[in-house]
């Protein structure tokens, strides 16, 4: 029996363990699907944030290195020996401004005259004059072409062109300068955000100029004309649509099957647009940190919610478990049980619980006791209606006696009532002989006359007999009614007890 209450009570424990360890469960979960999604909200803000102030930083690098050339080939342009305006002075002049900027990426440099003949340092010639860098220097604009391949050497380089005053003032000619288009690659291959991070800059037309992968450069894919044809950078496209070109922001997008991000910054300078990137992987790996708090911190909060639990249910199930001990108990028969004073005492439902319980063994002890009394005074009563049955058959006895004592004394009448008839037809039969023998004499009237007296004196005694017998039968038949009427008052008595 105690096993079983052990086993209620542990039962009742772990069943309120059970529901708070869900709950803080729940709650646990809950609180960490929030925690992380606000988590994974705010560093990815603080990713975009640090991409777009990246690219905004990588872009003036890029404009400052590019300035940084503008400024070089602008100084070359105002030497006097270039605003001579002759070939040969320019050629000796570019020749030793090549060997000396060799090192710096400038592989060769050339005028372009008013005609559009160009005249480069290695001594080949060309025809520049249709190109819009070359028409920008014409218009007093020093600026950089877009990257170009070249088909011969098959690599990527750079136009740089200034205008070339003459001794009049006068834009005489433009200096164009030939650059690796590696330059660029080489200061965006150093820039990116987190692990994977990477960089690249694209031309107004939307063709990659710089890129981690060369051959995006060389087969000069178009992030526009992908997304018309479906390409590798089609999602790039759409993105840069939807921000607009020449807005700073930042894109997401998938290349490969890989999500990506990037800040976006227009380079104001020459039209392009730098992008720094990551892969998503990279930025939310500062989540993992936050995961494992929240995973280990869901793990102890259920944990000490259980504890805890079990200490509240162990509180809860003792007053309840006591209860119940005491009603098992009142159900077995033992009235003599008590709930303790401690449980009593209390100021909950339990309290009211055990309080109620201990009212009804209260009431149950002194019904049991009444009843008791009852049964006592049952008892008394049952002997004295035994009593009462003896005197009652005592009684029925009498009655019994005097009946066959009225039995005997109707016989005694019906005897003298015989006697009184065979006295009576005697008389008649005297009578009639008197009558006949009437004319026989007085002798014979004087005899009848005496017996005639001694017939009515004996039935006048059987009379008075009769009538005392009827009297006292009629006295004893009354009091053998009374009698009957207590021993049924009796009987029904006993049968309301």
């Amino acid at each position: 029996m105690r096993g079983g209450k052990n086993l209620m009570k542990l039962n009742l424990s772990r069943k309120i363990a059970l529901y708070v360890g869900l709950l803080t469960l729940v709650v646990s979960i809950a609180f960490g699907l929030v925690a992380l999604r606000f988590g994974t909200s705010a560093v990815e803000e603080t990713a975009d944030e640090a991409l777009l102030l990246l690219a905004e930083e990588g872009a003036e690098k890029l404009e400052t290195y590019i300035q940084g050339v503008f400024d070089v080939i602008a100084t070359i342009a105002d030497t006097g020996s270039l605003k001579s305006m002759s070939w040969g002075t320019q050629q000796f002049a570019l020749e030793k401004e090549v060997t000396r900027l060799k090192s710096s990426g400038y592989i060769s440099m050339g005028v372009v005259y008013p005609d559009g003949t160009t005249l480069f340092t290695d001594d080949s010639k060309a025809n520049l004059g249709d190109r819009e860098y070359v028409k920008k220097a014409f218009r007093g604009e020093t600026n950089v072409s877009d990257v170009i391949i070249d088909r011969v050497t098959n690599t990527a380089v750079l136009m740089y062109a200034t205008p070339i005053y003459d001794n009049f003032d006068k834009i005489g000619g433009v200096l164009v300068v030939t650059k690796a288009g590696s330059d660029l690659t080489d200061i965006t291959d150093n820039m990116g955000y987190g692990k994977n991070g990477f960089a690249f800059i694209f031309g107004a037309d939307g063709a990659f100029f710089a890129h981690p992968n060369r051959e995006a450069i060389m087969k000069q894919l178009n992030i526009y004309t992908d997304l018309k044809e479906g390409g590798v950078y089609e999602n790039v496209g759409q993105e840069m649509q939807k921000l607009g070109v020449g807005n700073p922001g930042v894109v997401r997008y998938i290349v490969t099957e890989i999500p990506r991000l990037a800040g976006v910054y227009p380079m104001k300078l020459t039209g392009w647009t730098f992008a720094v990137g990551a892969q998503e992987v990279d930025v939310l790996a500062r989540l993992g940190g936050l995961k494992a708090g929240i995973y280990i911190s869901a793990i102890v909060f259920v944990i000490s919610g259980i504890l805890v639990a079990l200490l509240i249910g162990r509180i809860i199930s003792k007053p309840i478990t006591r209860v119940s001990e005491f009603a098992a108990g009142i159900a077995s028969g033992d009235l003599t049980c008590h709930i303790d004073e401690t449980f009593l005492r209390l100021g909950d439902e339990a309290g009211d619980l055990a309080r109620a319980f201990e009212t009804l063994g209260g009431s149950l002890r002194r019904t049991i006791s009444e009843i008791q009394n009852s049964a006592q005074d049952l008892a008394a009563s049952g002997e004295e209606m035994s009593a009462a049955a003896e005197n009652s058959s005592a009684n029925m006895e009498k009655m019994s006696a005097s009946t066959e004592e009225i039995s005997a004394s109707l016989e005694e009448i019906a005897s003298a009532t015989q006697d009184i008839a065979a006295a009576s037809q005697q008389m008649n039969a005297s009578t009639s002989e008197l009558l006949e023998n009437m004319v026989e004499g007085n002798k014979s009237a004087k005899e009848t006359e005496e017996h005639a007296s001694k017939v009515q004196s004996d039935a006048e005694t059987g009379r008075r007999r009769s009538a005392k017998i009827y009297a006292d039968l009629d006295a004893r038949m009354k009091e053998g009614i009374e009698k009957a009427k207590i021993v049924s008052e009796i009987s029904s008595m006993a049968n309301q007890i």
